[in-house]
């Protein structure tokens, strides 16, 4: 998957940037839903979301209670501090 179809996936999905707590880096985008998305379904936990190889991209769902959260874990030098990078795939 690419930047441009995890772009046009984020923005479907109502998807927010995800960022570490500490150093403020973003590493992905997410979204929470109260039904499965059938889409992000067929992506997810495909592959090893915690050891992903260098510039690939994983797709990790989980369930919290009644709701499920997609997470889409993508290389950092995708996004900047104000959001997705807008000179590169």
């Amino acid at each position: 998957m690419n930047k441009t179809e995890v772009m046009e996936l984020a923005k479907k999905h109502n998807m927010e940037i995800l960022r570490n707590p500490v150093t403020d880096e973003a590493h992905g985008v997410f979204c929470e839903s109260e039904t499965l998305i059938p889409e992000l379904d067929a992506l997810a936990n495909t592959v090893d979301w915690h050891n992903p190889a260098p510039g690939q991209v994983a797709v990790e769902r989980q369930v919290f209670g009644p709701v499920y959260r997609y997470t889409i874990h993508c290389p950092t030098d995708w996004f900047d501090l104000w959001g997705w990078k807008e000179n590169d795939e």
